[in-house]
């Protein structure tokens, strides 16, 4: 699956059943798990620094990602 400019991807590893929707630049919200295979990797983000990449097939110098998360339960 390949995404244009302004797409919003949230995947959600915290939901029963875990989640990933994209969301087009015009709102429309679609459903992103039927492009995961059948026992996918959930990354689970940890404490202190993680690292990410990305790749793209053209134009990577253009592509910006901003990755966000909420702690949740962290020292309770």
């Amino acid at each position: 699956r390949s995404f244009s400019d302004g797409w919003i991807i949230v995947i959600d590893t915290e939901a029963s059943p875990k989640t990933c929707k994209g969301y087009q630049p015009d709102g429309a919200e679609v459903n992103l798990m039927r492009y995961i295979g059948a026992n996918p990797t959930w990354h689970i983000l940890k404490k202190g620094n993680n690292r990410i990449g990305y790749s793209a097939e053209i134009g990577a110098e253009a592509v910006e990602m901003s990755i966000g998360f909420n702690t949740k339960y962290l020292g309770v």
